[in-house]
C-alpha cells in the first residue's frame, strides 16, 4: 500500500497529496506550495511541514524524504528528534476520503485544529 494518497476538491481535481503522521496520528498535508518527487511508496517533499495548533504541543515540524519522516527538534511532541518511516496509508483507519482544510466546515473559527471531519487537523479523524 502506497505511503503516499491524492487528495482532490470537490470537482474531483489535484488538490495535493497527503501522509500519515505518526507522532500526530493524523494527516498531514501536501499542496503545490511543496515540491513531490511523485512517488508514492518512497515519498520526498521539500520544503519542511510545520503543522501548529494554539500551543507549542500542538507543533509538528518534519522533512519527508525517500519514505522517511524526519521530525525536527522544535516539534513540540514525543517524537521530535527521531526518523522513522512513514506508515503505509490506510483508509480503514478513515472511512472515507480526505477532505481539504480549507473545506472544514469551521474553517474561519478553526483555532486548535481539531475538527473531526478533516484529516490535517492535530486530532481530525473522518467521522460522521
Amino acid at each position: 500500500m502506497a505511503k503516499v494518497i491524492e487528495v482532490k476538491d470537490d470537482e474531483g481535481k489535484h488538490h495535493g497529496w497527503m501522509i500519515h503522521c505518526p507522532a500526530c496520528e493524523c494527516g498531514h498535508q501536501f499542496d503545490d506550495r511543496w515540491t513531490f518527487n511523485g512517488d508514492m511508496d518512497n515519498p520526498t517533499f521539500r520544503a519542511s511541514m510545520l503543522v501548529h495548533g494554539d500551543d507549542y504541543r500542538h507543533r509538528c515540524h518534519s522533512y519527508v524524504t525517500d519514505g522517511k519522516i524526519e521530525f525536527l527538534s522544535d516539534c513540540g511532541h514525543e517524537m521530535a528528534g527521531q526518523t522513522v518511516e512513514l506508515p503505509d496509508w490506510k483508509k480503514d483507519l478513515f472511512d472515507k476520503d480526505p477532505i481539504p482544510c480549507e473545506k472544514c466546515s469551521i474553517a474561519e473559527g478553526c483555532k486548535r485544529h481539531e475538527n473531526p471531519a478533516v484529516i490535517g487537523c492535530l486530532k481530525g479523524k473522518l467521522i460522521e
